[in-house]
C-alpha cells in the first residue's frame, strides 16, 4: 500500500491500494512482467497500416462488467477502463464489499481518454 499526503490547504489523503493492469501484453501484473522480461510484444502492423497498433489482449468483460446491457452502452475505452477499475478493486481486496465501497471515492484514469474521471465506486 502506498500513502501520499499533501500539506496543501483543502487537500485530501490519498491511498493507492490496488492495481488494475490490462494491456496488449495481457491481464495482470504477472502476465505483463513475463511478457516484458521475455521481450515479447503484441503488435498489428497490417490491420491499420501504415500505423502500428498494440491490440488489447482478449479478456472476459463479464468478469468485471456482468450486465451485457452495460457493456453494450459503453464505448471500447469505457469498457477497458471499467474492466481495469474492477481489477484494481479486486487487487485492493474491496471488490464486492458494500460497506467499504459505500464510503469510497475513487479516481481512475480511463484507458484511451485524456481526462481523469471521478466517480463513486459502485462495483
Amino acid at each position: 500500500m502506498t500513502e501520499t499526503k499533501s500539506s496543501s490547504p483543502g487537500s485530501a489523503e490519498v491511498w493507492i491500494t490496488g492495481i488494475g493492469l490490462a494491456t496488449s501484453l495481457g491481464e495482470g501484473l504477472d502476465a505483463n512482467w513475463e511478457a516484458l522480461n521475455a521481450r515479447r510484444i503484441n503488435v498489428d502492423e497490417k490491420g491499420f497500416a501504415p500505423y502500428i497498433v498494440h491490440p488489447f489482449a482478449p479478456v472476459s468483460l463479464d468478469a468485471q462488467i456482468p450486465k451485457k446491457g452495460d457493456q453494450r452502452q459503453m464505448e471500447a475505452w469505457q469498457r477497458i477502463g471499467t474492466y481495469a477499475a474492477g481489477l484494481a478493486l479486486a487487487s485492493a481486496g474491496v471488490k464486492g464489499d458494500k460497506e467499504i465501497l459505500g464510503r469510497m471515492t475513487w479516481l481512475s484514469p480511463p484507458a484511451a481518454a485524456s481526462a481523469i474521471s471521478r466517480s463513486t465506486a459502485t462495483f
